[in-house]
């Protein structure tokens, strides 16, 4: 099969955890023998084997591409079987090639509702990705939280298909690291992942809030940022109690095997 993978939204040479998805899940379909095309701002990073093209659009032109812009995107796109499509909160031009090359196109939807500050910009963000939801002939998404917010709004099948990651760098024999003396001796209950309104942290801090009732020894780590950083940190407070918790908020790919490792759960 021959896919074309769109993320123009994207930097590549990002050390987040968005581009850690992208280069895994790309590295996955290549060993399946899918030939990659890929489509993206930059490739500096991507893994072997997979062809390039580098195209770097302004925002307004990706959201309401011009048919000029469309007329380049269509020359440099290859002959292709399916179109896949990383959507970020200006897009929209995956739909649109698939449209005029009538090629089916899988949209690949990791953040189901903006979160952007202005209310306007968010309700402009939601409307966009509604409109591409509804042309895609399948979504995937990374959780089940995820796919249900999805079904409300587009009826094309949605699909759940874990964060990509590379297994090669979580073995048994990776250092932990440090956690603040609080943590010593007691059982570590890590979270790995953004702070996203969909990924259900709360939860786990509810749930904590009762495992201390229990387990008054319970450590719990929450390896990541977002924007309800800030918000659950007041939470946790409240309901975990100081010395109960640590946020560490962002940290590099790298360090996430020793954060997981300092954890029993």
């Amino acid at each position: 099969m021959r896919l074309l993978y769109m993320a123009l939204g994207r930097d590549l040479r990002a050390r987040d955890a968005g581009t850690t998805h992208t280069t895994n899940i790309l590295k996955a379909l290549r060993d399946k023998g899918v030939k990659i095309t890929l489509m993206a701002k930059n490739t500096k990073g991507v893994p072997d084997g997979i062809k390039r093209i580098e195209v770097d659009l302004p925002k307004k032109q990706t959201f309401m591409p011009s048919a000029r812009t469309m007329d380049m995107v269509c020359e440099m796109t290859p002959s292709v079987d399916l179109i896949q499509e990383r959507v970020e909160e200006s897009g929209g031009i995956g739909v649109k090639l698939a449209q005029l090359l009538k090629r089916p196109i899988v949209l690949e939807i990791n953040t189901p509702l903006s979160g952007h500050p202005s209310p306007l910009v968010r309700r402009i963000a939601n409307w966009n990705l509604r409109r591409q939801a509804k042309a895609a002939s399948a979504i995937i998404t990374q959780t089940p939280i995820s796919k249900r917010i999805i079904e409300q709004y587009s009826p094309a099948p949605v699909y759940v298909v874990p964060n990509g990651a590379d297994p090669k760098v979580f073995f048994p024999e990776v250092k932990p690291a440090e956690l603040p003396n609080d943590a010593r001796h007691r059982p570590v209950i890590a979270f790995a992942g953004s702070l996203r309104p969909w990924h259900g942290v709360d939860r786990m801090i509810e749930a904590g809030k009762h495992l201390l009732t229990i387990h008054r020894n319970a450590y719990f780590l929450f390896i990541g940022g977002g924007e309800r950083l800030d918000e659950l940190k007041v939470m946790a407070a409240e309901q975990l109690g100081e010395g109960n918790y640590l946020f560490t908020g962002e940290v590099a790919p790298e360090e996430v095997p020793g954060y997981l490792a300092a954890a029993k759960v």
